[in-house]
């Protein structure tokens, strides 16, 4: 049984009315998608802005309901679950947000979130409901958590001079740290990391992915990595899912001789091609021919939702002649080995 299980979720939002009489715009964010996660696995997320990495991260926590689908975990449906099983199911699974000062309250320092976060990973109830009342009524001295702070903050690799910072006074590494170090004090089972290294410098960023690998290992977590940058994916990740306009096009499993990248969709070269750090010696890959001086990456103008999502931007189509299956009919993902692909043209990839 798959610790997670993702069946044929959707997302809708609508619109606003442009007037009183007008229908309201549905806004497909997510479009039937669906997959498994394993136990110890770290399944990537990847695709452009808008392609609903975060909508089904969102989901996943039960931020904001599917319209369409089942999420299952563990094998128990999560739609309908009573109150103490939600509570349950919130701390064995938490989400890293891509701005990590979303998550921590302004007017706090960092001792006190922590301690709220350490309350909150009590597992017995009467005693949470005793220490809560205990520590807002100012009955609880700093010094019960002094131990179990620094335990924390060890394993997030922070000073304890940090306790008495506020979030304005600390840097966007520090922060993220914090945030982790917070989510630590739950004992989660399953992280789902939304962009953790976005907009860090480098040397930064490299200490952050080695410190989240470094916790998957000590802390026996599952890892749902959702990503702009493919090329890192293919180091760390078990699995990959390549989305595109709120649809799935791609599940791959990067192998495991030097995590070579064996692209098989159009919008998969196409991400490579995007990245900044293809290296030759980990990657396969021939981008697709320009044709009369057009680029490779066309512009994106509008959503189909009728044929293939990627048709109007895809080379394959125009180098087989816009044929109309492609305009008319969805493709299916396609079994190829360990990868599954959405395309027409399973014969022309690469």
């Amino acid at each position: 049984m798959s610790l997670i299980e993702v069946n044929h979720i959707s997302k809708y939002f609508y619109q606003k009315r442009k007037h009183l009489f007008s229908k309201r715009e549905k806004i497909v964010a997510v479009d039937n998608v669906s997959f498994k996660v394993e136990k110890g696995q770290i399944v990537g997320i990847v695709g452009e802005s808008g392609s609903g990495k975060t909508t089904i991260g969102k989901m996943l926590i039960k931020l904001i309901p599917p319209s369409e689908g089942q999420i299952f975990y563990d094998g128990i449906e999560i739609t309908n679950l009573s109150h103490n099983d939600f509570r349950s199911y919130c701390k064995e699974i938490q989400m890293v947000f891509q701005n990590p000062f979303s998550s921590l309250n302004p007017r706090m320092d960092i001792r006190t979130q922590l301690i709220e976060s350490i309350i909150l990973g009590t597992p017995e109830r009467r005693l949470r409901e005793l220490l809560f009342t205990s520590w807002y009524q100012g009955r609880e001295k700093y010094s019960r958590w002094e131990s179990r702070l620094n335990e924390l903050l060890y394993q997030v690799n922070l000073n304890p001079e940090i306790l008495s910072h506020y979030p304005h006074q600390i840097s966007g590494g520090e922060a993220r740290r914090i945030g982790l170090a917070r989510i630590l004090a739950i004992n989660p089972k399953v992280l789902i990391l939304d962009e953790p290294v976005a907009s860090l410098d480098l040397s930064i960023k490299s200490n952050i992915i080695r410190l989240l690998l470094q916790l998957k290992e000590t802390h026996q977590l599952t890892y749902i990595w959702i990503s702009h940058d493919l090329y890192l994916l293919n180091q760390i990740a078990d699995q990959i899912l390549v989305m595109f306009n709120g649809k799935l096009v791609e599940i791959y499993q990067p192998t495991d001789q030097k995590r070579d990248i064996i692209i098989h969709h159009p919008y998969t070269h196409k991400l490579l091609a995007d990245s900044a750090r293809i290296a030759d010696d980990y990657c396969i890959w021939k981008p697709f021919p320009q044709r009369n001086g057009e680029s490779d990456v066309p512009e994106r103008e509008t959503t189909f939702r009728e044929g293939c999502i990627y048709h109007a931007f895809c080379q394959l189509y125009k180098q087989n002649n816009q044929p109309e299956v492609c305009k008319n009919l969805s493709p299916t993902l396609n079994v190829n080995g360990e990868q599954y692909v959405a395309c027409h043209f399973m014969e022309h990839l690469e």
